[in-house]
Protein backbone atom coordinates (compact mmCIF):
# COMPACT_ATOMS: atom_id res chain seq x y z
CA UNK A 1 0.00 0.00 0.00
CA UNK A 2 1.92 3.34 -0.93
CA UNK A 3 1.76 5.77 1.32
CA UNK A 4 0.16 5.11 4.60
CA UNK A 5 1.33 7.83 6.59
CA UNK A 6 3.53 10.70 6.47
CA UNK A 7 5.09 13.05 9.17
CA UNK A 8 4.64 16.34 9.32
CA UNK A 9 6.00 19.04 11.16
CA UNK A 10 6.72 16.24 13.84
CA UNK A 11 3.05 15.05 13.69
CA UNK A 12 1.64 11.71 12.02
CA UNK A 13 -0.79 12.49 9.59
CA UNK A 14 -2.74 9.53 8.41
CA UNK A 15 -3.43 9.89 4.47
CA UNK A 16 -4.70 6.85 3.02
CA UNK A 17 -8.55 6.36 3.05
CA UNK A 18 -8.36 2.86 4.28
CA UNK A 19 -6.55 4.09 7.49
CA UNK A 20 -8.49 7.09 8.26
CA UNK A 21 -12.18 4.51 7.75
CA UNK A 22 -10.10 2.09 10.18
CA UNK A 23 -9.24 4.79 12.91
CA UNK A 24 -12.49 6.09 12.90
CA UNK A 25 -14.13 2.89 13.19
CA UNK A 26 -10.93 2.61 16.00
CA UNK A 27 -12.36 5.31 17.62
CA UNK A 28 -15.98 4.22 17.37
CA UNK A 29 -15.11 0.94 18.71
CA UNK A 30 -13.02 2.44 21.78
CA UNK A 31 -15.63 4.76 22.64
CA UNK A 32 -18.04 1.99 22.33
CA UNK A 33 -15.87 -0.67 24.64
CA UNK A 34 -15.14 2.35 26.94
CA UNK A 35 -18.78 2.79 27.37
CA UNK A 36 -19.59 -0.79 27.80
CA UNK A 37 -16.75 -0.93 30.34
CA UNK A 38 -17.83 2.00 32.06
CA UNK A 39 -21.42 0.60 32.15
CA UNK A 40 -19.87 -2.54 34.00
CA UNK A 41 -17.54 -0.72 36.38
CA UNK A 42 -20.62 1.15 37.00
CA UNK A 43 -22.64 -1.76 37.29
CA UNK A 44 -19.78 -3.65 39.35
CA UNK A 45 -19.89 -0.48 41.86
CA UNK A 46 -23.24 0.36 42.04
CA UNK A 47 -24.09 -3.60 43.47
CA UNK A 48 -21.03 -3.44 45.62
CA UNK A 49 -22.68 -0.28 47.04
CA UNK A 50 -25.69 -1.75 46.73
CA UNK A 51 -24.08 -5.07 49.07
CA UNK A 52 -22.67 -2.40 51.50
CA UNK A 53 -25.76 -0.56 52.11
CA UNK A 54 -27.73 -3.95 52.66
CA UNK A 55 -24.55 -5.40 54.84
CA UNK A 56 -25.11 -1.80 56.84
CA UNK A 57 -28.72 -2.32 57.11
CA UNK A 58 -28.43 -5.68 57.88
CA UNK A 59 -25.98 -4.79 60.92
CA UNK A 60 -28.22 -2.27 62.26
CA UNK A 61 -31.33 -4.66 62.06
CA UNK A 62 -29.09 -7.08 64.15
CA UNK A 63 -27.99 -4.49 66.78
CA UNK A 64 -32.07 -3.36 67.02
CA UNK A 65 -32.30 -7.49 67.04
CA UNK A 66 -29.90 -7.63 70.17
CA UNK A 67 -31.52 -4.71 72.07
CA UNK A 68 -35.06 -6.46 71.90
CA UNK A 69 -33.66 -9.62 72.56
CA UNK A 70 -31.75 -8.02 75.67
CA UNK A 71 -34.88 -6.04 76.68
CA UNK A 72 -37.03 -9.22 76.05
CA UNK A 73 -34.56 -11.60 78.66
CA UNK A 74 -34.54 -8.80 80.96
CA UNK A 75 -38.88 -8.53 80.85
CA UNK A 76 -38.85 -12.25 80.70
CA UNK A 77 -36.54 -12.58 83.97
CA UNK A 78 -38.78 -9.90 85.76
CA UNK A 79 -41.66 -12.02 85.05
CA UNK A 80 -39.94 -14.75 86.45
CA UNK A 81 -38.86 -13.29 89.69
CA UNK A 82 -42.43 -12.18 90.52
CA UNK A 83 -44.12 -14.99 89.61
CA UNK A 84 -41.27 -17.01 91.92
CA UNK A 85 -42.06 -14.40 94.97
CA UNK A 86 -45.93 -15.89 95.34
CA UNK A 87 -44.64 -19.86 96.21
CA UNK A 88 -47.68 -20.04 98.51
CA UNK A 89 -50.12 -19.52 95.55
CA UNK A 90 -48.43 -21.45 92.91
CA UNK A 91 -50.64 -24.04 91.26
CA UNK A 92 -49.59 -26.75 88.71
CA UNK A 93 -49.73 -24.39 86.09
CA UNK A 94 -48.12 -21.45 87.52
CA UNK A 95 -44.86 -24.31 88.15
CA UNK A 96 -45.13 -25.13 84.02
CA UNK A 97 -45.11 -21.64 83.60
CA UNK A 98 -42.11 -20.62 85.41
CA UNK A 99 -40.24 -23.68 83.72
CA UNK A 100 -41.44 -22.30 80.54
CA UNK A 101 -40.02 -18.58 81.10
CA UNK A 102 -36.49 -19.84 82.74
CA UNK A 103 -36.42 -22.27 78.98
CA UNK A 104 -37.37 -18.77 77.29
CA UNK A 105 -34.75 -17.25 79.27
CA UNK A 106 -32.12 -19.70 78.61
CA UNK A 107 -32.88 -19.70 74.89
CA UNK A 108 -32.93 -15.38 74.97
CA UNK A 109 -29.78 -15.45 76.32
CA UNK A 110 -28.05 -17.38 73.96
CA UNK A 111 -29.37 -15.69 70.81
CA UNK A 112 -28.32 -12.50 72.77
CA UNK A 113 -24.33 -13.89 73.13
CA UNK A 114 -24.96 -15.46 69.13
CA UNK A 115 -26.14 -12.03 67.87
CA UNK A 116 -23.24 -9.86 69.69
CA UNK A 117 -21.32 -12.32 68.00
CA UNK A 118 -22.52 -11.80 64.49
CA UNK A 119 -22.12 -8.01 65.60
CA UNK A 120 -18.67 -8.55 65.78
CA UNK A 121 -17.64 -10.11 62.90
CA UNK A 122 -19.83 -8.02 60.42
CA UNK A 123 -18.87 -4.52 61.63
CA UNK A 124 -16.20 -3.02 59.66
CA UNK A 125 -16.24 0.14 61.77
CA UNK A 126 -13.24 0.02 64.24
CA UNK A 127 -14.42 2.45 66.71
CA UNK A 128 -18.28 0.07 66.50
CA UNK A 129 -15.93 -3.07 66.69
CA UNK A 130 -14.27 -1.46 70.12
CA UNK A 131 -17.68 -0.72 71.60
CA UNK A 132 -18.89 -4.05 70.89
CA UNK A 133 -15.75 -5.85 72.40
CA UNK A 134 -16.60 -3.79 75.78
CA UNK A 135 -19.59 -4.86 75.82
CA UNK A 136 -18.49 -8.32 75.48
CA UNK A 137 -17.99 -8.86 79.15
CA UNK A 138 -21.13 -7.05 80.52
CA UNK A 139 -23.22 -9.75 78.20
CA UNK A 140 -21.46 -12.41 80.06
CA UNK A 141 -21.64 -11.11 83.65
CA UNK A 142 -25.30 -10.56 82.60
CA UNK A 143 -25.77 -13.61 81.33
CA UNK A 144 -24.03 -15.68 84.29
CA UNK A 145 -26.80 -13.46 86.85
CA UNK A 146 -29.56 -13.88 85.10
CA UNK A 147 -29.20 -17.48 84.91
CA UNK A 148 -28.34 -16.98 88.49
CA UNK A 149 -31.68 -15.18 89.37
CA UNK A 150 -33.82 -17.65 87.35
CA UNK A 151 -32.61 -20.50 89.02
CA UNK A 152 -33.17 -18.99 92.60
CA UNK A 153 -36.36 -18.36 91.11
CA UNK A 154 -37.60 -21.16 89.82
CA UNK A 155 -36.95 -22.60 92.90
CA UNK A 156 -38.75 -19.69 94.66
CA UNK A 157 -36.19 -18.34 96.77
CA UNK A 158 -36.27 -14.58 98.16
CA UNK A 159 -32.50 -14.04 97.60
CA UNK A 160 -33.98 -13.81 93.41
CA UNK A 161 -35.47 -9.80 94.64
CA UNK A 162 -31.83 -9.10 95.85
CA UNK A 163 -30.24 -10.37 93.00
CA UNK A 164 -31.92 -9.21 90.21
CA UNK A 165 -30.87 -5.21 91.78
CA UNK A 166 -27.50 -5.97 90.13
CA UNK A 167 -28.96 -7.43 87.15
CA UNK A 168 -30.99 -4.41 86.81
CA UNK A 169 -27.75 -2.40 87.08
CA UNK A 170 -26.01 -4.87 84.42
CA UNK A 171 -29.12 -4.40 81.98
CA UNK A 172 -29.32 -0.64 82.32
CA UNK A 173 -25.65 -0.62 81.13
CA UNK A 174 -25.75 -2.79 78.81
CA UNK A 175 -28.75 -1.11 76.92
CA UNK A 176 -26.95 2.48 77.33
CA UNK A 177 -24.22 0.65 75.44
CA UNK A 178 -26.39 -1.39 73.07
CA UNK A 179 -28.10 2.02 72.56
CA UNK A 180 -24.97 3.80 71.63
CA UNK A 181 -23.88 0.91 69.19
CA UNK A 182 -27.10 1.06 68.10
CA UNK A 183 -27.06 4.83 66.99
CA UNK A 184 -23.25 4.53 65.50
CA UNK A 185 -24.38 1.82 63.64
CA UNK A 186 -27.28 4.04 62.40
CA UNK A 187 -25.17 6.60 61.68
CA UNK A 188 -23.00 4.73 60.13
CA UNK A 189 -25.84 3.26 57.50
CA UNK A 190 -27.12 6.86 56.63
CA UNK A 191 -23.38 7.95 55.97
CA UNK A 192 -23.44 4.69 53.80
CA UNK A 193 -26.46 5.09 51.95
CA UNK A 194 -25.79 8.65 51.57
CA UNK A 195 -22.14 8.15 50.05
CA UNK A 196 -24.12 5.68 48.05
CA UNK A 197 -26.06 7.95 46.66
CA UNK A 198 -23.81 10.31 46.27
CA UNK A 199 -21.56 8.24 44.43
CA UNK A 200 -23.88 7.01 42.42
CA UNK A 201 -24.99 9.90 41.32
CA UNK A 202 -21.90 11.66 40.39
CA UNK A 203 -20.86 7.78 38.72
CA UNK A 204 -23.54 8.25 36.20
CA UNK A 205 -23.21 11.63 35.90
CA UNK A 206 -19.74 11.03 34.65
CA UNK A 207 -20.60 7.80 32.52
CA UNK A 208 -23.38 9.93 31.17
CA UNK A 209 -20.98 12.55 30.51
CA UNK A 210 -17.95 10.11 29.14
CA UNK A 211 -20.73 8.45 26.52
CA UNK A 212 -21.46 12.48 25.46
CA UNK A 213 -17.96 12.74 25.20
CA UNK A 214 -17.11 9.32 22.92
CA UNK A 215 -20.54 9.80 20.77
CA UNK A 216 -19.44 13.20 20.26
CA UNK A 217 -15.87 12.55 19.40
CA UNK A 218 -16.71 9.51 17.23
CA UNK A 219 -19.54 11.51 15.48
CA UNK A 220 -17.36 14.42 14.82
CA UNK A 221 -14.73 12.52 13.67
CA UNK A 222 -17.18 10.14 11.53
CA UNK A 223 -18.43 13.11 10.00
CA UNK A 224 -15.08 14.65 9.18
CA UNK A 225 -14.13 11.62 7.01
CA UNK A 226 -17.39 11.38 5.81
CA UNK A 227 -17.20 15.25 4.57
CA UNK A 228 -14.05 14.55 3.25
CA UNK A 229 -14.55 11.20 1.82
CA UNK A 230 -18.15 12.56 0.14
CA UNK A 231 -15.84 15.40 -1.46
CA UNK A 232 -13.53 13.00 -3.07
CA UNK A 233 -15.91 10.90 -4.10
CA UNK A 234 -17.99 13.34 -5.90
CA UNK A 235 -15.05 14.51 -7.91
CA UNK A 236 -14.18 10.64 -8.49
CA UNK A 237 -18.42 10.46 -9.40
CA UNK A 238 -17.68 14.03 -11.82
CA UNK A 239 -14.59 13.02 -13.35
CA UNK A 240 -16.35 9.29 -14.01
CA UNK A 241 -19.32 11.49 -15.55
CA UNK A 242 -16.85 13.44 -17.79
CA UNK A 243 -15.86 10.45 -18.92
CA UNK A 244 -18.74 8.67 -19.55
CA UNK A 245 -20.04 11.35 -21.19
CA UNK A 246 -17.30 11.74 -24.04
CA UNK A 247 -16.11 15.20 -22.32
CA UNK A 248 -12.50 15.57 -21.06
CA UNK A 249 -12.05 15.32 -17.44
CA UNK A 250 -11.81 18.71 -15.46
CA UNK A 251 -8.46 19.23 -14.22
CA UNK A 252 -8.99 21.99 -11.58
CA UNK A 253 -12.24 19.61 -9.46
CA UNK A 254 -10.11 16.37 -9.44
CA UNK A 255 -8.55 14.77 -6.30
CA UNK A 256 -5.02 14.96 -6.58
CA UNK A 257 -4.22 12.92 -2.90
CA UNK A 258 -2.21 10.48 -2.34
CA UNK A 259 -5.40 8.02 -0.73
CA UNK A 260 -7.03 5.24 -2.71
CA UNK A 261 -9.21 7.71 -4.05
CA UNK A 262 -6.34 9.86 -5.41
CA UNK A 263 -5.08 6.76 -7.24
CA UNK A 264 -8.21 5.79 -8.69
CA UNK A 265 -8.77 9.40 -9.96
CA UNK A 266 -4.98 8.94 -11.61
CA UNK A 267 -6.02 5.60 -13.10
CA UNK A 268 -9.17 7.55 -14.60
CA UNK A 269 -7.04 9.91 -16.36
CA UNK A 270 -4.77 7.07 -17.62
CA UNK A 271 -8.33 5.28 -18.65
CA UNK A 272 -9.11 9.27 -20.16
CA UNK A 273 -6.60 9.23 -22.09
CA UNK A 274 -6.26 5.16 -23.65
CA UNK A 275 -9.84 5.75 -24.07
CA UNK A 276 -8.86 9.02 -26.25
CA UNK A 277 -6.42 6.77 -27.81
CA UNK A 278 -9.04 4.52 -28.21
CA UNK A 279 -11.37 7.00 -29.85
CA UNK A 280 -8.99 8.05 -32.42
CA UNK A 281 -7.91 4.39 -33.02
CA UNK A 282 -11.84 4.08 -33.85
CA UNK A 283 -12.26 6.93 -36.16
CA UNK A 284 -9.28 6.07 -37.43
CA UNK A 285 -10.38 2.27 -38.22
CA UNK A 286 -13.49 3.52 -39.33
CA UNK A 287 -11.68 5.87 -42.06
CA UNK A 288 -9.79 2.90 -43.07
CA UNK A 289 -12.63 0.82 -43.44
CA UNK A 290 -14.38 3.55 -45.62
CA UNK A 291 -11.75 3.78 -47.81
CA UNK A 292 -11.50 -0.19 -47.85
CA UNK A 293 -15.00 -0.11 -48.88
CA UNK A 294 -14.55 2.60 -51.68
CA UNK A 295 -11.41 0.48 -52.61
CA UNK A 296 -13.52 -2.64 -52.68
CA UNK A 297 -16.26 -0.80 -54.93
CA UNK A 298 -13.73 0.27 -57.05
CA UNK A 299 -12.32 -3.32 -57.91
CA UNK A 300 -15.45 -4.39 -57.98
CA UNK A 301 -16.11 -1.69 -61.14
CA UNK A 302 -12.60 -2.83 -62.38
CA UNK A 303 -14.14 -6.27 -62.22
CA UNK A 304 -17.22 -5.88 -63.59
CA UNK A 305 -14.88 -4.19 -66.58
CA UNK A 306 -12.54 -6.80 -67.00
CA UNK A 307 -15.13 -9.13 -67.17
CA UNK A 308 -16.70 -7.52 -69.93
CA UNK A 309 -13.29 -6.92 -71.78
CA UNK A 310 -12.11 -10.68 -70.81
CA UNK A 311 -16.17 -11.55 -72.43
CA UNK A 312 -14.86 -9.34 -75.75
CA UNK A 313 -11.54 -10.69 -75.96
CA UNK A 314 -12.87 -14.12 -75.67
CA UNK A 315 -15.44 -13.43 -78.60
CA UNK A 316 -12.40 -12.01 -80.43
CA UNK A 317 -10.59 -15.16 -79.69
CA UNK A 318 -13.23 -16.79 -80.99
CA UNK A 319 -13.97 -15.15 -84.00
CA UNK A 320 -9.83 -15.08 -84.29
CA UNK A 321 -9.66 -19.08 -83.82
CA UNK A 322 -12.66 -19.64 -86.10
CA UNK A 323 -10.70 -17.75 -88.49
CA UNK A 324 -7.82 -19.10 -87.96
CA UNK A 325 -9.18 -22.45 -88.44
CA UNK A 326 -10.28 -21.33 -91.61
CA UNK A 327 -7.19 -19.68 -92.84
CA UNK A 328 -5.63 -23.10 -91.83
CA UNK A 329 -7.42 -24.84 -93.32
CA UNK A 330 -7.24 -22.69 -96.90
CA UNK A 331 -3.12 -22.98 -95.95
CA UNK A 332 -3.57 -26.83 -96.00
CA UNK A 333 -4.93 -26.39 -98.90
CA UNK A 334 -2.34 -23.88 -100.32
CA UNK A 335 0.01 -26.56 -99.06
CA UNK A 336 -1.49 -29.18 -100.61
CA UNK A 337 -1.75 -27.08 -103.73
CA UNK A 338 1.63 -26.01 -103.77
CA UNK A 339 2.98 -29.42 -102.78
CA UNK A 340 1.30 -30.40 -105.81
CA UNK A 341 2.55 -26.95 -108.21
CA UNK A 342 6.39 -28.15 -106.53
CA UNK A 343 5.70 -31.56 -108.33
CA UNK A 344 4.60 -29.90 -111.90
CA UNK A 345 7.50 -27.47 -111.18
CA UNK A 346 9.99 -30.39 -110.93
CA UNK A 347 8.48 -32.46 -113.93
CA UNK A 348 8.88 -28.69 -115.73
CA UNK A 349 11.82 -27.72 -114.75
CA UNK A 350 13.23 -31.31 -115.58
CA UNK A 351 11.35 -31.13 -118.73
CA UNK A 352 13.20 -27.39 -119.70
CA UNK A 353 15.91 -28.99 -118.21
CA UNK A 354 16.38 -31.37 -120.75
CA UNK A 355 15.06 -29.02 -123.46
CA UNK A 356 17.90 -26.73 -122.54
CA UNK A 357 20.19 -29.19 -123.31
CA UNK A 358 18.21 -30.24 -126.31
CA UNK A 359 18.51 -26.33 -126.68
CA UNK A 360 22.35 -26.27 -126.10
CA UNK A 361 23.00 -29.24 -128.39
CA UNK A 362 21.15 -27.20 -131.32
CA UNK A 363 22.42 -23.79 -130.47
CA UNK A 364 26.21 -26.61 -130.45
CA UNK A 365 24.63 -27.84 -133.46
CA UNK A 366 23.48 -24.48 -134.72
CA UNK A 367 26.93 -23.28 -134.25
CA UNK A 368 28.54 -25.45 -136.27
CA UNK A 369 26.31 -24.98 -138.98
CA UNK A 370 26.92 -21.33 -139.04
CA UNK A 371 30.56 -22.19 -139.07
CA UNK A 372 29.99 -24.50 -141.44
CA UNK A 373 27.71 -21.88 -143.56
CA UNK A 374 30.86 -19.53 -142.96
CA UNK A 375 33.16 -21.89 -144.42
CA UNK A 376 31.63 -22.37 -147.82
CA UNK A 377 29.24 -20.68 -149.59
CA UNK A 378 29.00 -23.53 -151.57
CA UNK A 379 27.59 -25.23 -148.70
CA UNK A 380 25.03 -22.64 -147.97
CA UNK A 381 22.43 -22.95 -150.86
CA UNK A 382 23.06 -27.10 -149.99
CA UNK A 383 22.34 -26.57 -146.29
CA UNK A 384 19.51 -23.69 -146.83
CA UNK A 385 17.14 -26.26 -146.05
CA UNK A 386 18.45 -27.54 -142.95
CA UNK A 387 18.83 -24.44 -141.33
CA UNK A 388 15.37 -23.50 -142.08
CA UNK A 389 14.37 -27.13 -140.22
CA UNK A 390 16.77 -26.04 -137.45
CA UNK A 391 15.43 -22.15 -136.78
CA UNK A 392 11.60 -24.23 -136.94
CA UNK A 393 12.82 -26.54 -134.09
CA UNK A 394 14.09 -23.41 -132.11
CA UNK A 395 10.99 -21.64 -132.17
CA UNK A 396 9.27 -24.85 -131.11
CA UNK A 397 11.55 -25.11 -128.08
CA UNK A 398 11.47 -21.40 -127.37
CA UNK A 399 7.82 -21.25 -127.07
CA UNK A 400 7.77 -24.29 -124.96
CA UNK A 401 10.58 -22.54 -122.80
CA UNK A 402 7.92 -19.62 -122.68
CA UNK A 403 5.04 -21.91 -121.77
CA UNK A 404 6.68 -23.49 -119.07
CA UNK A 405 7.95 -20.00 -117.36
CA UNK A 406 4.59 -18.87 -117.49
CA UNK A 407 3.47 -22.30 -115.62
CA UNK A 408 6.13 -21.22 -112.91
CA UNK A 409 4.76 -17.35 -113.07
Amino acid sequence: MRSVSKVIWGKVQITSVTWKACLGAAIGGLALFSLICGAIFLAFKTDDAMRKVELSEHIVAEANSFVATLTKAHGTLYRLTAQATNTSSLTNGAQVDIVGLTATIQETLGALQTQHANLVGEVENGIIFAQLNDIRPGIVDYTEKSLKVADLASFGSAKAMRDIQRVDELYDALLTASYQIQNSLSAENDAVRDETARWLRSGWVIFIAASLAGLLLSAGFAWSIGRKLAARIKSVSAAIGDIAGGRQVNKERMYAGQDELGEIVRNLTIFERHAMEAKQLTAVQARQKQETEQRIAQVGKLSEQFDIVVSDVLQQLSQSGAYLSQTSTRLAQSADNTKRRTGEVTQIAESANQMVNNATDICRELTSSVQTIGQGAKQSIDGTGKAEGAAAQMGTILSALDASATKIG
